[in-house]
This record gives structure tokens, C-alpha cells and sequence, in this order.
């Protein structure tokens, strides 16, 4: 039997913050053209333990977001907090981003990967053109990057 959980308020630290869909969220390449937000919040719990995540992705190209709710992170500490969850969750998306945008360098977007893609073309070019920043922002939410 799943255990749902819905937490009430999120204490995040940085690079999170609350973003325009009042989530918890990652801002990419802000105040540039090719700017963009990840976000994502907890919709419930499984068993393993495992949390459930619902996620978005808005880019500045304009074109309705790319949403989903298939993200997992597991394993589950009892000392996890739920703004810890989502930085693992945020974390992974940033990784399987980092994974789009190598297969759309590939053919550059002229064909889809012979995996095909894990969200679609336009976030797979959005991911080429930010693919620093999303690896730069994954290793801070793992605390594997050098603070300044």
C-alpha cells in the first residue's frame, strides 16, 4: 500500500529556490535568451521506500512545457527532508538533460537518437545549448562542485 505525502513547505538551499510555478525549482541560463526552470515537488511516496516526483521543464523557446511524472529517488534516509528529495530529483533530471543534449549534438536535432529521446527534440536542444550549466548545476546539487 502506497503512503502519500504531501509536504506543506520545502526548505531549499541553493542552487533551489521557489520558481514561477511555486515549486521547488533550478533556474538555468537566467537573464540570457536561452534561460529555462526546472522544477519539480513530491507527489507521493512507495514502496521501497521511494518517492514520486512530478516535474516540469518551461525554456525560453516559447512552446508549452515538457511535464512528467515518472521521476523516482530512492533510496529513502529517515533523515531526508523533502526539500533534500527534490535536490536528488532535480539532480537526476539535470544528468538525463546532460544525456539529451550529447544525443542531439550528435546529429544536431536532424534525427532522433536510435534510443530515441528521453523528453523530446525541443528540450533536447534546449539541453545542447545549456549542457555546462546543467552539468555544473547537477555536481552543486550532488555537493560534488567547489564553492567560490
Amino acid at each position: 500500500m502506497a503512503t502519500h505525502f504531501f509536504p506543506s513547505a520545502y526548505t531549499l538551499t541553493a542552487p533551489l529556490v521557489i520558481g514561477p510555478r511555486l515549486t521547488p525549482a533550478l533556474i538555468i541560463a537566467l537573464n540570457t535568451d536561452i534561460y529555462g526552470t526546472i522544477s519539480a515537488e513530491i507527489v507521493g511516496f512507495d514502496e521501497g521506500p521511494r518517492a514520486r516526483l512530478s516535474y516540469m521543464i518551461d525554456t525560453s523557446f516559447g512552446s508549452a512545457a515538457y511535464e512528467a511524472a515518472d521521476l523516482s529517488v530512492a533510496p529513502l534516509y529517515a533523515d531526508d527532508t523533502p526539500g533534500d528529495i527534490v535536490r536528488r530529483g532535480i539532480a537526476t533530471i539535470c544528468s538525463f538533460l546532460v544525456a539529451e543534449a550529447e544525443g542531439y549534438q550528435a546529429t544536431m536535432g536532424a534525427e532522433e537518437p536510435a534510443d530515441g529521446w528521453y523528453f523530446d527534440a525541443r528540450v533536447a536542444e534546449w539541453a545542447y545549448l545549456n549542457a555546462d550549466e546543467l552539468s555544473l548545476a547537477e555536481m552543486q546539487l550532488r555537493g560534488e562542485a567547489e564553492e567560490d
